[in-house]
């Protein structure tokens, strides 16, 4: 890809980003609200709860824990250098000192490509409906980010096929310009509802018979999801 068709493509979703920031400006208050949740999500007062796991590939986990180990060997022998170093002259002072930091920035990279292999192997979705919003929360168990969705704005709930090989599960092609379509092949069948004209999406492999009851269940809590949006 030539530098020119990037700049290209970042012009082309400059202006989508744009309007969807202003789109969501334009609503206040029920603008959606990101959250960051640790510890346990349910509450009590919860009046719906569905966790919604991702799609895993336990071949490309075990690949990647082998190249975490790989990862872990260079900090052991650099640590075991250092000690073997130390005898308390001047050079082995600042050896130590370089030991330290380089241990400290490869560290991060093993806890980010941990913290990788924990979502893929652990992590999920939770869809959940409190004091009439709509939470969705992405990641740990114990660690999740999120958005607050007001029900006063939330639309038409619907599943929707996975798009694979420029095509989407129903045969037709997607509309390319349409970044809709664009960047969620990892999902597979998902489900999607309508905020303020764009469509917020979550789950990942879902069957016929989970978005049926899903959407049922969604349905029941925020009766006016076939409604037209209040002016």
């Amino acid at each position: 890809m030539t530098r020119a068709s990037l700049r290209e493509r970042r012009s082309q979703r400059s202006p989508q980003r744009t309007s969807l920031r202003s789109r969501f400006q334009n609503l206040g208050e029920l603008a959606p609200k990101f959250l960051i949740a640790t510890g346990r999500i349910r509450k009590s007062s919860d009046s719906y709860f569905r966790s919604l796991p991702f799609i895993r590939s336990w071949p490309a986990l075990v690949i990647a824990f082998i190249f975490m180990v790989i990862l872990v060997i260079p900090l052991v022998t650099m640590a075991e250098s250092g000690v073997a170093r130390s005898n308390g002259d001047l050079f082995s002072f600042s050896f130590s000192l370089f030991t330290i930091f380089w241990m400290l920035g490869w560290s991060v990279g093993i806890i980010i490509f941990a913290l990788i292999i924990l979502l893929v192997a652990i992590g999920r979705e939770v869809v959940l409906v409190r004091n009439g919003d709509l939470f969705v929360y992405f990641g740990l168990p114990f660690l999740a980010v999120g958005g607050q969705f007001s029900g006063t704005v939330i639309r038409h709930f619907q599943r929707q096929e996975a798009v694979t090989g420029g095509e989407s599960g129903g045969g037709s092609k997607p509309d390319k310009g349409n970044a809709s379509n664009r960047g969620h092949k990892w999902r597979g069948d998902h489900l999607v509802f309508d905020y303020a004209g764009h469509p917020i999406r979550f789950g990942s492999a879902i069957t016929d018979t989970e978005a049926d009851e899903i959407i049922a269940a969604l349905q029941t809590q925020f009766s006016n999801h076939a409604s037209p949006l209040p002016p």
